[in-house]
């Protein structure tokens, strides 16, 4: 029979533990409670649960794979290069157009041949 705290404290060996340790068994136990119970609360709302009876009931899944549903579906990433492209026309008509603009020491430095080593390494 547990009376008080310390009773049941004691019958799992706690009662000699310091206070942050025992803190530590507290929070995680809460922190595996609130883990556990938000799984089953997002397996129960997010219908898992119901799909699989039905499943079992009517022996069909219900649930299309998920090569076939990313098939329909356009990727992020399309959709991203899609909008760039478009937000780059719109906004920046001119901007794949090559400059024919060049400082005067870009064409020096693309005219000039790169030096020659010599035998000594200089």
């Amino acid at each position: 029979k547990f009376g008080s705290l310390d009773d049941i404290l004691a019958a799992f060996g706690l009662a000699e533990l310091p206070t942050a340790q025992r803190y530590g068994i507290l929070f995680g136990c809460i922190v595996f409670t609130l883990t556990v119970s938000t799984v089953m609360a997002l397996l129960v709302f997010g219908g898992t649960f119901q799909r699989i009876a039905e499943e079992a009931k009517t022996g069909k899944v219900s649930v299309e794979s998920d090569y076939r549903v990313r098939l329909e579906r356009p990727l992020l990433l399309e959709r991203l290069l899609d909008a760039r492209k478009r937000l780059l026309q719109e906004n920046y008509p001119n901007r794949m157009e090559p400059k024919e603009r060049t400082t005067n020491l870009t064409k020096m430095l693309s005219s000039v041949p790169p030096p020659k080593d010599d035998k000594n390494g200089k």
